[in-house]
């Protein structure tokens, strides 16, 4: 599949560099303006159909030199009704919103144009052009470096294709060109490997139609998430900087039922469980003010300002300075890649917490049907022996996991465990426990499942009373 980038559009019309250097004032230079792209879309569309064999509008010709009418009644065969279709529908009948969105503004951003005019001349027809207009552009194709066509010596207006051409890499749809720079190899890594591949077809639609939808589902009404993403953008113009300032954040804590401003150093955003978060370093509504800086999450939306600072606006900054700065540079645990190691480290999403190992007993039947083949942590793992069952159990010392090890001992074969690292005090741990229900039976620590025992009794209690 191939898209018109930044870079495909000038080397078909190198006019419109020329364009990009001069403000868009007057009428005549927004006139030239239109026909530039207009021209560019129509020699891009000419290309993409004849080698392009992945796209909607790939033309199969019966002979080897075809002319204009034949290539243009082909095209009409592909796309019913396609003298009167739109310069947008060519573009993006293949794309999803965003490469639209992304295109737009880098049009805007290069060629100065303003978005009320781009948005009426893509919404002119394509083809309202006349004949001799459109075979000088297949001419044009077969003189461009390299060409894109041959032209007959003999036939009068007859072309044909390169034989073995391909076009070249800039116009791949490989989500590398600049049309959506963010989306490179870099971009897919947050990604783990098997949901890269499946991500990528948000970016591009097949036969036509959208193929995966994501439903994310986010718990904020329509205004908080426009504070929210207010404070994102804000956070990102502070990224961009060489020196990140640290900041001051006037934050509203659910759990403590407070509003205080903590200083902390911003280090990057997350998504979970519904929600965005900002993970950062600093003070936190979980800790004394005079203790040493820490992290926390944020919840973005509990956010009620964000004043950016320097780092020697007070003693609390500069010791949370000397903290994370090493040698002018930031120290790696102080990183977004060191919160991923953390993240893959223990299951939970408080990466900050303490971790111990967890065991599990699942029902057999559920195991085979819901557990085996699954991947729910890096360190979820099934215990396959009773030697490692016992290994696990020798290194308890209290009561209650004493009197749990004779009575599984005994039943080893009957029934499936898991353990896996987890978060201390992390309550998303607990909803994953109780997601489960009665097919799992929390072994060890003695103090988690006492935990799970007490939520299950207010439960069942809740409704006894009423």
């Amino acid at each position: 599949m191939t898209f018109l980038s930044l870079d495909v559009l000038e080397e078909l019309v190198p006019e419109l560099s020329i364009l990009a250097n001069s403000p868009k004032t007057s009428q005549q230079q927004v006139a030239n303006f239109s026909t530039l792209i207009k021209t560019a879309t129509l020699r891009w569309l000419i290309a993409k159909s004849l080698y392009d064999q992945e796209c909607d509008y790939f033309v199969e010709l019966e002979s080897e030199w075809f002319d204009c009418a034949t290539w243009m009644n082909k095209l009409c065969q592909k796309i019913p009704d396609a003298k009167n279709k739109t310069i947008e529908f060519y573009l993006f009948s293949e794309y999803t919103l965003i490469y639209k969105d992304r295109w737009i503004k880098s049009i805007l951003n290069r060629y100065k144009i303003d978005f009320e005019i781009l948005n009426t001349i893509l919404s002119r027809p394509l083809f309202n052009i006349t004949s001799k207009s459109l075979r000088n552009n297949f001419q044009r194709l077969c003189q461009s470096d390299p060409p894109k066509l041959i032209k007959s010596g003999d036939l009068r207006g007859k072309y044909k294709k390169r034989l073995n051409y391909l076009l070249p890499e800039n116009y791949k749809n490989d989500l590398k060109n600049n049309v959506y720079p963010a989306l490179n190899d870099d971009f897919w890594d947050f990604l783990n490997e098997g949901v890269s591949a499946i991500a990528q077809m948000l970016f591009m639609k097949i036969n036509g139609h959208q193929r995966l939808v994501l439903h994310s589902d986010y718990i904020l009404e329509e205004e908080t998430q426009e504070l929210a993403e207010d404070w994102a953008e804000q956070l990102r113009i502070n990224w961009q900087s060489k020196l990140i300032m640290p900041i001051k954040l006037r934050y509203y804590s659910a759990s403590k039922n407070s509003t205080n401003n903590y200083y902390i150093y911003p280090v990057c955003l997350q998504y979970y469980q519904r929600a965005y978060y900002l993970s950062a370093v600093g003070d936190s509504p979980v800790q004394r003010m005079d203790s040493k800086p820490n992290w926390y999450n944020y919840r973005l939306d509990r956010v009620l300002d964000i004043e950016e600072l320097n780092w020697e606006h007070c003693d609390r900054l500069q010791l949370l300075k000397n903290q994370i700065y090493e040698h002018n540079s930031i120290c790696y645990q102080y990183t977004s890649g060191f919160i991923q190691e953390q993240l893959d480290e223990a299951y939970g999403f408080d990466f900050y917490r303490q971790s111990e190992t967890l065991l599990l007993k699942f029902d057999r039947d559920y195991d085979q049907k819901y557990l085996q083949n699954t991947v729910r942590h890096k360190s979820f793992q099934k215990i396959n022996s009773i030697q490692e069952l016992q290994t696990i159990f020798n290194h308890q010392q209290d009561m209650v996991a004493s009197e749990i090890k004779k009575k599984i001992i005994d039943n080893f074969s009957k029934y499936s465990y898991y353990k896996f690292n987890y978060r201390i005090g992390d309550y998303h741990v607990v909803l994953r426990l109780l997601s489960w229900r009665n097919s799992v039976e929390v072994l060890l620590p003695s103090h988690l499942r006492q935990k799970i025992v007490n939520e299950i009794e207010m439960m069942s209690q809740m409704y006894l009373d009423s």
